[in-house]
């Protein structure tokens, strides 16, 4: 005969089995709250457009930068004129090749993107605005991408050759001291020779982009004068035929949030 006891524990046990009593609730895991993402801000430039002037070299001498505290440039004071004429003879070995391939691509790039998006704009003075802006920024970051590295291993090299040569009775240490020199003066200003070579590479893209859209440009003033709006009849026709109607350029200006990107 069962104990009370074992009664109980039989009758607990059948009516769970029969869905009489409910089971005990499952344990809940509390999950960490994810971590926050870090958000990487752009870094802000340290020259604005305005701040150099391009028309010569010697507009980078204002904006140069030299530690003072480098032990070199106290023991030889000297040398601080030698860092004017390294960061220049740096700029002009590659403003030229830096300009022509940034312009190149940024001009080609620009003319292609700004026809297809402004076919059927009537106004030439937002495709002009619109050009001005695409191309500004293609061609400085061109530049930027094309020059840096290799400004930045020039102006060191330069350096380093004129204060050896100029520095032959310095003592081994000092000799050894020109490497440290030589790379936190080439840090602190490579940034300075790439701003002055994409402000000129910038000045030269401007008028090319304005050549190259200049035929669009006076197909507009012309339609104006004749009394009508502009209208690419090719692209119209194309777009028509061939585009969904949600990506369709409309007749007239084109939608703000389009011409946000530029």
């Amino acid at each position: 005969m069962a104990t009370p006891q074992a009664a109980a524990s039989m009758t607990a046990q059948t009516a769970q089995n029969a869905g009489q009593l409910p089971l005990s609730a499952p344990e809940t895991k509390t999950e960490a709250p994810p971590a926050p993402l870090n958000v990487t801000r752009p870094v802000e430039p340290k020259f604005h457009f305005l701040e150099i002037n391009t028309s010569n070299l010697s507009g980078l001498v204002p904006h140069i930068q030299v530690d003072s505290r480098l032990p070199l440039l106290k023991e030889h004071p000297e040398f601080n004129q030698l860092i004017k004429l390294a960061i220049e003879k740096s700029v002009q070995e590659w403003i030229s090749p830096v300009i022509e391939r940034a312009i190149k691509i940024a001009i080609t790039t620009c003319e292609q993107i700004v026809k297809k998006d402004f076919a059927l704009d009537f106004d030439e003075t937002r495709m002009r605005v619109a050009a001005h802006h695409m191309v500004r920024n293609l061609t400085a970051g061109m530049a930027m991408i094309t020059c840096r590295d290799h400004l930045l291993l020039s102006i060191k090299n330069n350096l380093k050759n004129i204060m050896m040569t100029l520095g032959r009775n310095l003592l081994p240490g000092q000799v050894d001291a020109i490497d440290v020199t030589v790379s936190v003066i080439a840090n602190d200003n490579v940034e300075l020779a790439c701003a002055f070579i994409q402000k000129k590479a910038v000045e030269k893209a401007i008028p090319e982009i304005d050549k190259r859209l200049n035929v669009e440009i006076e197909l507009r003033k012309l339609a104006r004068k004749e009394g009508r709006r502009y209208c690419d009849p090719v692209a119209l026709t194309y777009q028509a035929e061939r585009m969904p109607d949600s990506i369709r350029l409309k007749v007239g200006q084109v939608p703000a949030a389009q011409a946000a990107v530029y």
